[in-house]
């Protein structure tokens, strides 16, 4: 019963699914379903409900052959991607071609997971550590194709192809985990 908890909260588009508590990197996982990257077409979504947690929202694109390690595919196609409150508040605002999208994959499966990371700088801590700080954060902690979400704001999903001359099948889907 406890991993279907926020399900039940959730009202927008796609389908919602809470893995529960044990699923840490992919306890929520809303399909907004295919997308057509073959040429320009917009797409918009509601979401509405959702857990405190933090999202990244990416692109499945089922690739032609099954993924072997150091070899990328290409993904010619430049898309727009902006995510917005209710109320206005920029999150996410992004717009490049999706090779230089990162790339998630297994090999010798023939799924690749495309998402962005947000800018940052290299910085050095007085105790001797190094780290990267993020750079440009907007509203709700968007950085690249991730954002912090709050149960009670509606956020407006758009995504666009602006160009493209893949034919592969995709789907939009966001994932989500708690924030310790």
């Amino acid at each position: 019963m406890g991993g279907c908890f926020h399900a039940w909260f959730y009202s927008g588009d796609g389908q919602f699914t809470d893995n529960g508590i044990l699923a840490y990197s992919r306890r929520y996982v809303i399909d907004l379903g295919p997308v057509d990257l073959s040429g320009p077409r917009a797409y918009a979504y509601r979401l509405s409900g959702l857990p405190r947690a933090e999202f990244n929202i990416a692109i499945h694109v089922s690739e032609e052959k099954q993924n072997q390690r150091d070899v990328r595919p290409a993904h010619l196609a430049t898309v727009r991607m902006q995510l917005q409150t209710s109320s206005g508040d920029i999150v996410i605002s992004e717009q490049s071609s999706l090779n230089s999208w990162e790339r998630g994959y297994g090999v010798l499966d023939n799924i690749s997971e495309l998402y962005l990371l947000g800018e940052s700088r290299h910085v050095s801590f007085p105790n001797g550590n190094t780290g990267s700080e993020p750079l440009g954060v907007k509203a709700s902690g968007g950085w690249g194709t991730y954002f912090n979400s709050k149960p009670d704001v509606v956020y407006l999903l758009k995504f666009e192809v602006l160009s493209s001359s893949m034919r592969q099948p995709a789907r939009l889907v966001v994932v989500g985990w708690d924030r310790s």
